[in-house]
């Protein structure tokens, strides 16, 4: 099958051309798996994305002088991503602990929605801080911790859930439904660990992309 090479190359206000690199190889994919997928069911190929009705990014594929391929979009990244980061564990922080008091399916509903909107919030610039912070040699190990710490600690999870379970309801002075008493505690514990990740990203430099910084009136840069 032919191999395609591609390359980043960010452009600024200023003009000049800086390298990108992605954080997650999930990133990636996500962007290339609704062609993949269309042509491995059916063997139809989707259209381009400017080709199409609904296309949310601005890119196109340029051929280079050696015959090569290369992708280049139009990206905005100017947001500090601490603050989204943070933003989103407080957020979930604060919404958890009213899943103890949930007693209805529209409550529920409620709440887990917004809950997923604020992982979703925090979930792109975690992923795209990971370069800034590890640097580019230690990108592949970053992932591999990454992906060890959310599956590997699953066991880790139920042997602590069994221990909670172990513990006394949690009431609240009656204020807790009977229902939920049980794993009340679950959830506080839960809340608790959003807040510990929220302190340590929010004690971590501003995590806005190299190309926001050089862009940025001196003055907003203090020089």
């Amino acid at each position: 099958p032919r191999r395609r090479r591609s390359g980043g190359v960010a452009v600024g206000k200023t003009g000049d051309g800086a390298e990108i690199r992605v954080g997650l190889f999930e990133n990636c994919l996500l962007l290339i798996g609704q062609h993949m997928v269309p042509f491995e069911l059916d063997g139809y190929e989707a259209p381009p994305m400017p080709e199409r009705d609904f296309s949310w990014p601005v890119y196109d594929i340029f051929q280079t002088e050696d015959a090569k391929e290369m992708f280049i979009g139009v990206i905005t990244d100017r947001v500090d991503r601490r603050l989204l980061i943070v933003v989103a564990d407080f957020g979930r922080a604060a919404l958890v602990p009213l899943l103890a008091f949930v007693t209805t399916l529209p409550a529920l509903i409620l709440v887990v929605v917004a809950m997923e909107i604020l992982a979703l919030l925090g979930q792109s610039p975690r992923a795209a801080a990971v370069p800034r912070l590890v640097g580019a040699d230690n990108i592949v190990t970053s992932n591999s911790l990454m992906l060890g710490a959310a599956y590997g600690t699953a066991p880790l999870g139920a042997a602590f859930n069994w221990v909670l379970a172990a513990l006394p309801p949690l009431a609240l002075w009656g204020i807790v439904p009977e229902a939920n008493q049980d794993f009340a505690l679950a959830f506080l514990v839960n809340s608790l660990t959003f807040v510990v990740s929220g302190l340590l990203i929010a004690g971590l430099p501003s995590l806005r992309s190299q190309q926001s910084e050089e862009t940025k009136p001196r003055k907003e840069r203090g020089g």
